[in-house]
């Protein structure tokens, strides 16, 4: 049985933020959901290097032992250069959207070439397309409800090109002020609220990740009480947060969530229940 690493770490997240919980306090009822973004960049592709397999594994395990659901947004060129890692998400019954065919690098060609918001429709239907029959490759059964952009870099024809393939929502923006999903034509738009996402370990540091999603959960349920309905949806990689060094950052996030009354759900759960009202 895998043991979670680095209990040290997690225990001084938890001592460090023994604060009073909004949701705790007023029993309200925030949707949160789980998204990773599926995808490699750090090893260069290299299999050995990056180690995609047992990241992913370790996440996976951990979203069972907390046992609640989540999303998967594939990059295709991952998916087919880790299809294992990718096989774990399917064995897992998790939900699997579509993040992008070819994520961009650090290089300003690589932008130019991938980067969603300075492309118009026609070449992001082409690009959407092509990702879905390269990810089927893997996953034959691959039928994606959701769509987020690499980098979350989007412009107005993604809406366009999201209708015309069928799409039901997309989650590219960012926006820490939105607790609840809006309608761009017949696309439900969740926007990512948690502030920043588990890569900022690199720049800041795991506490400061941690502090950050944990702020803006409470805000979120501050949200749910006055409105009613609020959703919290916290972006992480596997490739980061699977990470023996990182894994401690997403159990107590988890751990603090589930001392309230928060629902967890998927994307295309919550977009179908936007739909419905």
């Amino acid at each position: 049985m895998y043991t979670f690493g680095y209990v040290n770490l997690y225990q001084k997240i938890l001592l460090s933020h023994a604060v009073e919980h909004t949701c705790w306090r007023f029993r309200v009822t925030v949707h949160v959901l789980l998204t990773f973004d599926f995808e490699e960049w750090e090893g260069n592709y290299t299999i050995y290097k990056a180690d995609l397999y047992h990241k992913t594994q370790r996440v996976v395990e951990l979203l069972r032992k907390y046992e609640v659901p989540a999303t998967f947004f594939l990059d295709a060129e991952t998916t087919l250069r880790y299809s294992e890692a990718a096989e774990l998400l399917v064995s897992g019954g998790f939900e699997l959207a579509l993040h992008s065919d070819h994520h961009f690098g650090a290089s300003i060609e690589s932008l130019a070439k991938y980067d969603f918001s300075s492309q118009d429709s026609e070449t992001q239907v082409a690009r959407m397309r092509s990702a879905i029959e390269m990810i089927r490759r893997v996953i034959p059964q691959f039928d994606p409800k959701g769509f987020r952009s690499p980098g979350l870099r989007w412009n107005e024809d993604l809406y366009l090109s999201l209708s015309e393939l069928n799409f039901m929502y997309d989650s590219s923006q960012e926006d820490k002020f939105v607790f609840w999903p809006f309608l761009k034509g017949e696309i439900v738009v969740i926007p990512m609220n948690c502030g920043d996402y588990d890569s900022f370990c690199y720049k800041i540091g795991a506490k400061y990740v941690v502090n950050n999603w944990r702020n803006n959960f409470r805000r979120a349920c501050q949200t749910a009480r006055k409105q009613e309905n609020a959703y919290f949806l916290l972006l992480a990689h596997p490739s980061v947060s699977g990470k023996h060094q990182y894994l401690a950052i997403l159990k107590s996030i988890l751990s603090y969530i589930n001392e309230t009354d928060a629902e967890y759900s998927t994307c295309s759960d919550l977009a179908k229940k936007i739909h419905r009202t």
